[in-house]
């Protein structure tokens, strides 16, 4: 499983992809620049965790 991430102007979008390449979920946040990266990472964990369950995720920067 690949985590997508497009980090536009107007909008930052995730995607999760499954190994056969083939889009899982998909979300979207307007882009704010006063929002850290901490922010962005709380906000992507909580998603992660209530979608199927996944238990952990690691960010790096």
């Amino acid at each position: 499983m690949l985590l997508a991430i497009d980090n536009g102007n107007t909008n930052v979008k995730f995607a999760l992809v499954g190994n056969d390449g083939v889009i899982l979920q998909r979300w979207r946040i307007a882009t704010d620049t006063r929002r850290t990266a901490d922010e962005y990472a709380v906000w992507l964990d909580q998603l992660l965790r209530a979608w199927r369950g996944i238990a952990a995720a690691m960010f790096m920067t």
